[in-house]
């Protein structure tokens, strides 16, 4: 009887100290992540960007390829989405992480352009490239300024990209700061394409279309190219107007170098948006963190994989986001002194 009681106070006692021992377990795991690397195992999550191919196809491949480098076992799923339409979902938290505009997201946190109510679920982590604002029709229409095609009421056929897409939103806040539509200009004869790269390029040379406007990196091929085969001219905006896209709709002033296409023979003030990558504020800091720390510690990969992205550094990470940083982004940048 004595052996049988020694026995159980034994069984009992044991479990007292693993049930202690499992609270103080519990206790060193509720930390703050980033005090201790071991705290940082393995995540598998989702970041939206753009079509199946270009830059952004590439972007979003290079910071999931990243990712698994830095966190063996991680796997970033790369799918495809839409700038405008993938502010949504993080901001419902249908997914963790997205590709936008640096424009777009100025608008959705302050309830602008198609925006509108405030998404305040959304944080930034890294900022890329720039996309330009660039107008460029044939010589022979006579238009030097964009204030020409609207004071003479020019009827200009030109592409604007997709429907929905940063050049599209661009055009309406351009023609905003003149109190226009795209339908004002369609009632004095313009037409207006919605054209990708390539379809643009194939109504160029078919004489469908004269003039192109493109928000992308500059130079860009389909310009290029066009400009290329075309006697055309590289058309001026106002400083006025300039200065209202930057101080009212997000975008950052920039100077497109003459020579930048052999049709542009001087300086052009312009505005461009930047690619962001952003995630909702439910995204967990941990994953916001270790995504942070993939795309710096793997800056000279992720700019290799375009001509775009050549360039990009530490402190160009968090340049016009258009939206403040997820707090996990905001650690990692304060850890390793980007941000104060």
């Amino acid at each position: 009887m004595k052996g049988i009681r020694r026995f159980l106070v034994f069984i009992l006692t044991a479990a007292v100290i693993f049930t202690a021992g499992c609270g103080i377990k519990d206790e060193d795991t509720s930390k703050t992540p980033g005090t201790d690397e071991t705290e940082y195992s393995a995540i598998t999550t989702t970041l939206v960007g753009g079509s199946p191919s270009g830059v952004w196809f590439m972007l979003s491949t290079a910071i999931a390829e990243s990712l698994g480098k830095t966190y063996s076992g991680s796997i970033m799923h790369p799918t495809p989405g839409n700038n405008y339409a993938n502010l949504f979902r993080i901001n419902d938290y249908e997914v963790e992480f997205a590709l936008t505009h640096s424009s777009l997201a100025f608008d959705s946190v302050n309830a602008k352009g198609q925006f509108e109510e405030k998404f305040e679920n959304i944080g930034a982590i890294a900022s890329f490239y720039p996309s330009v604002m660039q107008l460029a029709f044939k010589k022979d229409l006579g238009i030097e300024t964009f204030l020409d095609i609207i004071d003479n009421k020019i009827p200009v056929r030109m592409s604007i990209g997709s429907d929905g897409g940063v050049a599209h939103n661009t055009l309406m806040k351009l023609l905003g700061e003149y109190d226009l539509t795209i339908e004002d200009l369609e009632e004095w004869g313009c037409r207006i394409y919605l054209a990708g790269n390539k379809d643009s390029a194939e109504l160029f040379s078919d004489g469908v279309i004269d003039g192109m406007f493109k928000v992308a990196s500059a130079p860009t091929p389909t310009m290029t190219q066009t400009g290329s085969n075309e006697d055309m001219v590289f058309v001026k905006f106002e400083d006025d107007v300039i200065q209202k896209l930057v101080d009212n709709c997000g975008y950052t002033p920039i100077t497109i170098p003459a020579g930048t296409y052999k049709f542009g023979m001087e300086d052009v003030k312009s505005v461009t948006t930047f690619t962001i990558l952003g995630a909702s504020l439910q995204t967990p800091e941990k994953n916001a963190y270790m995504v942070t720390k993939a795309i710096c510690e793997n800056l000279e990969y992720i700019s290799s994989v375009h001509s775009s992205l050549e360039g990009i550094s530490l402190e160009s990470l968090v340049i016009d986001m258009g939206m403040p940083l997820h707090p996990g982004a905001a650690r990692y940048y304060r850890e390793i002194g980007v941000i104060d």
